[in-house]
Order: C-alpha cells, then structure tokens, then sequence
C-alpha cells in the first residue's frame, strides 16, 4: 500500500518595515535560516529615512523588496497598507507576518506549518511571544491567555505570532483594513474577526516569536490607565461592533463597555472646556 505525503505548502513571510536599521539584519536572517525551505520573503518599506534601503539591497538576491509610495502618518494605517502590498505580491498558501524588530525562532516555520497540516479547518494560528530586553538582556515568556468575563474581546498574540492562509486573508482584509478605529493595529483586527466568526483565539502553547521591547514602540503611547489607553479602548469596542455588525452577530455590550464610554465622555468634555 502506497503511503502518501502531505504536500509542504509554500510559505510567505511578509516583513513590514519602518525605520528599523538596528534591527533589520537580525529580523531577517531569522527567516533565511529557518529550517522550511519552501518559503519567500517579502519586505515592504514604509519610506524609511535611516539606513533600512541600503541593508536591503544586500538581500536582493534573496528576498523582494517592496517600496511604500504613499504614507497616512497612521501607524495602524501605514502598517496595514505595508501589509496589503505585500499580500498582493506573495504567492504562498499560508502568510506569515513580522514586523521588522522581531524575529523567529529558528524553526518556528516548520513547527507552525504543521500545525496547519493537522488541522485542514483551521485559518489561524497563533503562537507566544518572547518579550525581548535588548539593552538589559533579558526574555520573558508571554503570559498564559485568560478568559475574563469583563471583556468582550479574545486574548491575542502579536502581529509577528500571527499565520493565516492566504485564502482566508484575502475574504477578511479589505473588511479589518477600513480606515476607522486608527489606534487599533491589525493584530487586534485579525484576532476578533476570527474569533468573532469562529469563537476561538487560535493561539497554540509555542514560544517561538522574539517580541522587541522598546520605549519608541507604539504600545508605549498606551501606558495602563492613561487617555491613550481609554481611547484606544473605546475603539476597540467600536470595532468588534463593527465586525459583528458585518458578520449579523449583536451588538455586544458589557460592564467594562460602559466604564470606557464614560471615561472617553468626561475626556472630551473636559477638552472641549479647556479650548473655550
């Protein structure tokens, strides 16, 4: 009896890039030396001003470089117009994504592939992040995901964790990509859309994405408790009700949902009496 093999799928690592010389090296031999050999790698740059184009072109041979011509100066924005432009190019049947000061796991293709292999129904998954300390020198372990009764949204991973095939991404992206909710990234967007339309978070109990932590990054404008964090909240529940909207699920409404309409309510009523 004839034993058939389950064909390795091809693979694209999209690599969205913006200003990170320091790290781009780094980020990019981790995919050039993962042990899956059927992928490509596609690097989209956000019109870089450091030295990112000239570290690319030592790669030409090996990846493709993509240049962004237009730029919202929108993080969430230009990174999920980086992003589109790099799906329109690639070619595999499962996508992963990586921002450009992370990098993976030596094998983390191959152990995530398989893990789309076994499972034929899944679109997504997930795996940990590894939060990296560069200047102190130091890792720690994403904590385990847990459910809370307060919030409506799914635990998720970052956007460098995350792996769809390719056919589910191109149904969903025009739909999570809309030009609302600009302190909501993709991450965010992919994770509810799939947990809304499946009721599962997708995230496996595999460490293999190193998650840079820095002071410049985008979440540091969004310390715990602070303006930024309510508004970006609000927002949140703004588009999980527009995903369930689009998906003719109820609107979803919470004890947390309520709190955050008021604190954002008393923000813009004391701007509004501070410009008078």
């Amino acid at each position: 009896m004839k034993i058939h093999k389950i064909k390795e799928p091809k693979i694209s690592v999209l690599i969205a890039n913006y200003n990170n010389s320091l790290f781009l090296k780094r980020c990019i031999n981790s995919v050039l030396r993962q042990n899956y050999k059927k992928k490509e790698i596609i690097v989209v740059d956000d019109k870089s001003s450091d030295d990112s184009l000239n570290i690319l072109k030592k790669y030409k041979n090996q990846i493709t470089i993509l240049k962004k011509k237009k730029k919202f100066n929108v993080g969430s924005y230009d990174q999920m117009s980086a992003y589109k432009i790099a799906i329109k190019k690639s070619s595999g049947q499962i996508i992963f994504f990586l921002d450009s000061d992370d990098f993976f796991f030596y094998n983390k293709l191959k152990i995530m592939v398989n893990y789309f292999k076994k499972n034929i129904n899944n679109n997504i998954f997930m795996d940990r992040a590894i939060f990296f300390y560069q200047n102190k020198k130091k890792f720690k372990l994403a904590k385990r995901s847990k459910s809370n009764f307060l919030f409506s949204w799914p635990k998720f991973s970052q956007q460098s964790c995350i792996c769809i095939r390719r056919n589910y991404l191109l149904k969903i992206y025009d739909i999570i990509s809309i030009k609302k909710f600009p302190s909501v990234w993709l991450d965010f967007r992919i994770s509810v859309y799939n947990y809304v339309e499946n009721k599962d978070a997708s995230i496996v109990n595999e460490f293999l994405t190193f998650y840079q932590q820095s002071d410049n990054s985008a979440s540091s404008n969004y310390k715990f408790f602070s303006i930024n964090w309510w508004i970006r909240r609000k927002e949140a529940y703004d588009y999980f009700n527009y995903i369930n909207k689009k998906l003719n699920n109820k609107k979803y409404f919470s004890l947390d949902f309520f709190i955050t309409r008021l604190f954002n309510f008393i923000f813009i009523k004391r701007k509004l009496t501070i410009s008078k």
